[in-house]
């Protein structure tokens, strides 16, 4: 999230940024590329009234805030998958994206 970078100390920015490569240079680099999406697939997500109505949950932002801050944010990630309301919530942005194999992933 933006707002929260502006808010990190000097440095703290680059770590973060490093943790998130792993280290692991152009492997990692190739795996990032795939987990890109559109343009037109974030103005999706951005303008879905569902996922907005689901977003006014104030426990799913603060679930959602604690996973982009934690520092391993892919574990964060896993153990948040467990939340009913977070499994709702990206099963809706897979649904909005429409990708086919979040069926497979949350059943």
């Amino acid at each position: 999230a933006m707002s929260d970078e502006e808010g990190l100390e000097e440095g703290e920015v680059e770590e973060r940024l490093e943790a998130e490569r792993g280290g692991e240079g152009e492997e990692m680099h190739e795996e990032e590329e795939g987990d890109k999406i559109s343009r037109e697939k974030l103005e999706a997500l951005a303008f879905s009234s569902t996922l907005r109505g689901m977003l006014k949950n104030k426990y799913l932002q603060d679930l959602l805030l604690e996973i982009d801050r934690d520092k391993c944010p892919q574990l964060a990630l896993r153990r948040a998958m467990d939340i009913p309301v977070f499994t709702e919530f990206a099963d809706e942005c897979l649904r909005v994206c429409g990708c086919k194999e979040h069926e497979e992933m949350f059943s």
